[in-house]
């Protein structure tokens, strides 16, 4: 009889964990997507205004955002330091794509950022600060359409992982 009581309790638990931590993807791509907003404009302001190169403004851009957004930026940046071979566009894409599993953002979210990294470092100046104008509106299009996600999906999933675990319980027991 304990031994049922324990089974449908790791049952309950496991389930209900499982919905807030699927949940919990929405909720972290809208902070995410806010933070690449706020990282791209301190690259923009140390481009344009300080007249930083590119590594060190990505540096310095990394060091202002948290995890995985600040380990994407600092990464390119040091990659670019110490691989003078390579050109941003293709560090930038590489270390997308090594840390898409490590953050919350969508196919459509890295490929936006993908343009933006082939874009960014083909261009002069005044090109990058139009370029950059055109990604934050795009990223805050995406900001709002996640936004609107999490909103639906975030009781859905967290109540699913409790129902759906108290069904498992009645069918099994």
């Amino acid at each position: 009889m304990i031994l049922k009581f324990s089974g449908a309790f790791l049952i309950l638990i496991s389930g209900s964990i499982l919905g807030w931590i699927i949940a919990e993807q929405y909720t972290k791509r809208v902070q995410q997507l806010q933070e690449l907003q706020m990282a791209i404009k301190v690259l923009d302001t140390e481009i344009s205004y300080s007249s930083t190169f590119l590594p060190e403004a990505l540096i310095h851009s990394g060091e202002k955002s948290t995890y995985p957004i600040s380990f994407i930026f600092k990464e390119t940046g040091k990659n670019m330091l110490n691989n003078r071979e390579l050109i941003f566009s293709d560090i930038w894409i590489k270390i997308l794509e090594e840390n898409f599993y490590y953050n919350s953002l969508n196919n459509s979210d890295i490929k936006l950022l993908k343009n933006w990294g082939k874009q960014l470092g083909a261009s002069h100046l005044k090109d990058q600060e139009k370029i950059n104008k055109i990604i934050l509106q795009q990223l805050k299009q995406n900001e709002l359409i996640a936004r609107e996600e999490a909103r639906e999906k975030v009781k859905l999933f967290r109540y699913s992982g409790l129902l759906l675990s108290l069904l498992l319980i009645i069918v099994f027991y």
